[in-house]
């Protein structure tokens, strides 16, 4: 029987070894630019990242969104008839349902603290990277 050259299921295969770059001599000295022109020249500035923006945006929408859930908890749960329907420039009151006094006020207390925390968590990740660049930077 021959045996194969192909590695089982068990045996590592090695990568070929990558060809030794040319090494390349380079006679020419390198002109260092002096101290004035280094200061002279503008500096380039960094593309801002757009993730990073929309980040800040999320972390901002989300927090203020959970923050006024929980106000409308709150005043629905102190005064029911609070539901205001908005109608041709004139706040108009309607009967308060079920859904007015149970559902909507359960749904909102259940989700305005986790929108709350996701747009916190947000607006702290979007400083920490801010940090690390600047951190870098320096």
């Amino acid at each position: 029987m021959e045996e194969s050259t192909h590695p089982t299921l068990f045996e590592r295969e090695e990568p070929p070894e990558p060809p030794a770059p040319p090494v390349v001599e380079v006679h020419e000295e390198l002109e260092q630019p002096e101290q004035d022109d280094l200061v002279a020249q503008p500096s380039v500035r960094e593309r801002r990242n757009p993730w990073l923006i929309v980040l800040w945006l999320i972390g901002v929408v989300l927090t203020i969104a959970g923050l006024w859930g929980l106000i409308q908890a709150a005043e629905r749960a102190m005064d029911p008839s609070y539901v205001i329907v908005d109608g041709y420039g004139s706040e108009q009151y309607r009967v308060v349902g079920v859904e007015d006094f149970y559902v909507i006020p359960a749904i909102l207390v259940s989700l305005s603290p986790w929108f709350t925390a996701l747009g916190i968590g947000s607006i702290i990740a979007a400083s920490t990277v801010h940090a690390v660049q600047w951190s870098r930077r320096g």
